[in-house]
């Protein structure tokens, strides 16, 4: 039996420190989504009770007063990070991320204990990403994308929920290598992508909530907070949107809140597609989608004179390498 080195090993406070640096308010969505299909079923079985129950739900929050209304927001996302902390522990615990020569295995759960081989040759892309709470544990989390003929996304990922810098950049060289697209300066997209994302994500919707600014002052008063507050928001996504390249690697930038990295190297390129609209046409801007087996990397507004370069270069390194895809 070959040798295994353990990478990484997680311990229940490292879960306890991931649990709590998840999204909860992704957890609170399931748990609206689970409640409200088990609802369903049971509105077919016992209709009469199940609409009594909603017309008394509903009596209930229109007369109640806004503390009790607050309470029970903030008893429920309680309840959301209740569950993100035993999601953590049921899918992660006692995780081992082993390598070997040639794979990567890992080892995790409570109740279902998994056993995942991951072979390099298999491996299209590595993403990570690290937030507020994450970069203050020293957290980041992995994604490890990988060929599959699979459609589901679960099937061609393969999640290592917590790690930190050390083994970050471990994982890193065993893929890569030495020849890190860090090394480049990072090239950043157009100022025109701050504008384009506060316009459909603040002022579109802001307009459109126009007819309720008659009602009262506070809907006003919520209409310009949104638009302040997707200006931030927006600014962060441009400041953290930009990608280094070098000879043979791309290692792309983005998310606002969250930081988001994706890393491939160019021999795993399998398509290359230059999207523009009429918008960025006459600024000469486009959209570039560097697709491997597992998916794909997305680089937005991006000078067009400098997608097209990529695209004959990507194509050109693809077709004439002899590194195996596979």
């Amino acid at each position: 039996v070959e040798k295994e080195n353990e990478i990484v090993r997680l311990s229940n406070l490292d879960l306890l420190k991931i649990g709590l640096s998840q999204n909860h308010l992704k957890a609170a969505l399931l748990l609206l989504a689970f409640g409200n299909q088990i609802f369903e079923q049971l509105k077919d079985l016992f209709v009469d009770e199940a609409n009594e129950i909603s017309n008394g739900v509903g009596d209930f929050l229109t007369d109640s007063p806004w503390f009790l209304i607050v309470v029970i927001i903030f008893a429920f996302l309680f309840i959301s990070f209740l569950f993100s902390m035993i999601r953590t522990l049921v899918l992660f615990y006692d995780l081992r991320f082993l390598r070997s020569s040639t794979t990567y295995r890992i080892v995790s759960g409570l109740l279902n204990r998994k056993n995942t081989l991951v072979p390099f040759n298999k491996i299209q892309q590595l993403n990570w990403e690290t937030g507020p709470l994450k970069k203050l544990f020293g957290i980041y989390q992995l994604n490890i994308r990988q060929a599959s003929s699979d459609m589901n996304t679960r099937a061609r990922s393969i999640e290592l929920p917590g790690c930190l810098d050390t083994h970050l950049e471990t994982i890193r060289h065993d893929l890569f290598g030495e020849l890190s697209p860090d090394q480049q300066k990072p090239i950043p997209v157009h100022p025109r992508y701050f504008l384009i994302n506060w316009l459909y994500f603040g002022w579109i919707p802001a307009l459109l909530a126009t007819p309720l600014y008659i009602f009262h002052w506070y809907y006003i008063a919520i209409g310009i907070v949104w638009i302040a507050f997707m200006a931030l928001i927006s600014r962060l996504k441009q400041r953290k949107t930009y990608f280094h390249i070098n000879g043979d690697q791309i290692k792309c930038s983005s998310g606002s809140i969250a930081h988001k990295m994706k890393q491939m190297a160019f021999h795993k390129v399998q398509n290359i597609e230059i999207q523009q609209s009429i918008f960025l046409k006459r600024r000469g801007l486009s959209n570039i989608k560097i697709g491997n087996s597992s998916g794909f990397i997305r680089i937005p507004f991006i000078d067009m004179q400098l997608a097209k370069n990529m695209q004959d270069y990507l194509l050109y390194y693809a077709e004439t390498s002899d590194e195996s895809w596979m």
